[in-house]
């Protein structure tokens, strides 16, 4: 017993000088690892979020105080061209972060968490001038706070809380029931993971034409990467709303349900492929039902480098002068010199070079009797030493061309009748005469003009272009032949 008892303590006190050499060399090691963490998150938020070429977001490390178990660290969130009634605006956060040392922090233990770690960090939001309101907002709490571990080999788990918000100011209301995430990032950043979730977002407030009521439900997200030789971030990405809905004084209620949106980008054979599709389970319209909305895109070869080195164009050149649109609405001008002309002259025929793909999967609305649906593909090409305005760009542009179209006459005759409902008829047989007659005029008009061929309950379409020569709907023509069709189309339906 007395021997077992001493193997017993030797394992203690060996623990014990495990925990008490961990904790010092942690102390030690914590500083220089903050400080390159916090310079290759600078680095990261300067390449992809950047205001009138600077970074919209900086952090710094203010101070920190070194104790033996524990340390005290306070940073510093610079914010550039945050949106305000006066216009962009800096702002700065402030965080305080108390710092367990490891390789076993008391609050792991608490909750029988023993792979050893680094260090655990429990960070919040401090009071400025900035988040008084913040502050206010969510009954004098931190409204921001989170708990995050760092491994000895740089890899970090981080969970972060949004605290439920409440704000009213006279008759106006926002609530908000606060959001967690969590956050899992490799120690090199080559691979990551992030999800959360929030169940609810009201808000009732004033606008310039009226009240205006919003309201949405059982937010998600689900995003994960890892880093490809393209230096993207290649996985997949998922948001899923329950109901959303929204109305005014000027406005219709609105309500869709079951929103989801999702996207996958991989990079296949020294080529990104980028996927993405977007689905409504049901939207209603002034307490009508609509339908169901699905729409999905592919973006298939495209030339990994030449896709970095544009969006980096784009980001640094063309975004800035984009951010602001003139007073009608559209975007300005752009304005580049001769060599930025040059060099993305330059891009464009790499992208080209590489036959991109484009390709329109299905988008469709289904009814409560019938669905149609539409679904293209393109595929591109370098047109040089064709110039873009000269007889010859298009047709070397575009390589081919196909697309299908298919209409549901039930379908149709479900939006002819919520047309007449939304306009206020509410007879049964007027509204049902009323689908009846934009069924009939849409198949009829149609195939008038040659654009639809009749198959019983459904109206079908095709179009397939190569070489110069277009195949609508079974008859073959010229490039130059469609193209005056469709200008006689296009005058028609401006009589």
């Amino acid at each position: 017993m007395n021997k077992a008892t001493g193997i017993i303590a030797g394992i203690v006190v060996m623990a014990a000088a495990a925990t008490l050499g961990g904790a010092w060399y942690t102390g030690t090691q914590l500083e220089p690892v903050l400080g390159n963490a916090i310079e290759q998150a600078n680095r990261e938020l300067a390449a992809s979020f950047s205001v009138d070429g600077q970074p919209g977001m900086q952090i710094e490390l203010l101070s920190l105080e070194r104790y033996f178990f524990t340390s005290t660290a306070h940073y510093r969130l610079r914010l550039h061209g945050m949106q305000a009634e006066g216009g962009p605006e800096n702002r700065e956060l402030l965080l305080i972060d108390h710092i367990e040392h490891g390789p076993l922090p008391w609050s792991h233990l608490k909750t029988f968490r023993l792979m050893p770690v680094m260090a655990a960090s429990n960070f919040a939001l401090e009071r400025n001038a900035d988040t008084q309101a913040w502050f206010a907002m969510s009954q004098e709490q931190p409204p921001l706070r989170g708990q995050a571990s760092i491994g000895y080999d740089g890899a970090s788990d981080t969970r972060l809380q949004l605290l439920p918000l409440d704000a009213r100011e006279g008759n106006d209301t926002v609530k908000f029931s606060g959001l967690n995430a969590r956050l899992v990032l490799s120690a090199d950043a080559s691979h990551y993971s992030l999800t959360g979730r929030s169940e609810e977002l009201l808000a009732d407030i004033e606008g310039q034409a009226g009240r205006l009521q919003a309201q949405f439900k059982g937010l998600s997200f689900d995003t994960g990467g890892t880093l490809g030789t393209s230096g993207l971030y290649l996985g997949h990405s998922e948001l899923k709303l329950a109901q959303a809905s929204l109305q005014g004084a000027e406005i219709a209620p609105v309500q869709v349900e079951n929103l989801a949106a999702s996207g996958l980008m991989q990079e296949v054979e020294g080529k990104l492929d980028v996927q993405a599709s977007y689905s409504i389970g049901a939207v209603n319209y002034a307490s009508r039902p609509v339908g169901a909305l699905q729409m999905s895109i592919k973006l298939a070869n495209l030339d990994i480098v030449a896709s970095r080195e544009f969006g980096d164009f784009y980001r640094t050149v063309i975004a800035p002068q984009w951010q602001t649109p003139l007073p009608d609405g559209t975007l300005p001008p752009l304005r580049l010199s001769i060599a930025q002309r040059q060099q993305l002259e330059t891009l464009i025929g790499r992208l080209l070079d590489a036959k991109p793909q484009l390709q329109l999967e299905r988008l469709s609305l289904a009814t409560d009797h019938g669905e149609s649906h539409l679904s293209m593909t393109a595929r591109l090409a370098n047109p040089a030493p064709a110039k873009p305005g000269s007889p010859a760009y298009w047709p070397a542009l575009i390589a081919n061309v196909q697309a299908d179209l298919q209409l549901s006459k039930p379908m149709l005759a479900d939006v002819g009748s919520l047309q007449a409902r939304l306009q206020g008829q509410t007879d049964p047989a007027r509204v049902e005469q009323a689908g009846r007659d934009l069924s009939a005029t849409v198949a009829g008009l149609g195939q008038m003009l040659g654009l639809v061929k009749d198959e019983g309950e459904h109206l079908r379409a095709s179009l397939r272009y190569s070489d110069a020569v277009v195949d609508f709907n079974g008859q073959k023509m010229p490039l130059s032949q469609f193209a005056q069709m469709l200008g006689q189309f296009s005058s028609i339906g401006q009589r």
